[in-house]
């Protein structure tokens, strides 16, 4: 860190994952980084970013026989990802949970929540990375009703369902 005062310190918008801030901890002055801020207070840093404290979802629309990768940008970072069917064919959309061993996923929350286009026809499933499991199972969880809801955490080696609401 720098050994500049404050009021000497030039103002900066390009924040790395890597530049770290100050925090003074039970009275001891401790290093965070702008990664580990993101992963613990999310706020959608992809395309629907606004600045603002709250949750801005990334939207996945379903489409029969699709699939999506969670460990790609902009859903890498979001900490809600809203699910909608695009209409026609009935199917399985496949969503691939991000590497829950990765350090940016290590106790991160994610929650999926639908609209209701998305029923026993038009379903996604929630599939761990290969290796991996979600709630011990490397079986997909299947979003198949009107506003289902999931939320998942990961431990550092897979992911755990901590909340559904269908």
């Amino acid at each position: 860190m720098s050994n500049k005062k404050i009021s000497q310190l030039t103002n900066t918008l390009n924040l790395t994952d890597s530049d770290e801030f100050a925090v003074v901890n039970g009275g001891e002055t401790k290093a965070v980084t702008f990664s580990y801020l993101k992963r613990n207070f999310p706020n959608s840093y992809g395309s629907a970013d606004t600045g603002n404290l709250y949750l801005v979802p990334e939207t996945i629309v379903g489409a029969a026989a699709g699939s999506t990768n969670l460990d790609t940008a902009p859903y890498n970072q979001c900490g809600i990802i809203y699910l909608t069917w695009g209409g026609g064919v009935v199917g399985v959309h496949n969503l691939t949970l991000p590497d829950a061993t990765n350090l940016s996923n290590t106790y991160r929350l994610i929650r999926f929540t639908c609209d209701n286009t998305v029923d026993a026809n038009n379903e996604f499933y929630l599939t761990p990375k290969a290796g991996q499991t979600l709630d011990g199972s490397a079986s997909a969880f299947q979003i198949d009703r009107n506003y289902e809801g999931i939320m998942v955490w990961s431990d550092g080696s897979n992911w755990i369902r901590i909340q559904t609401k269908s």
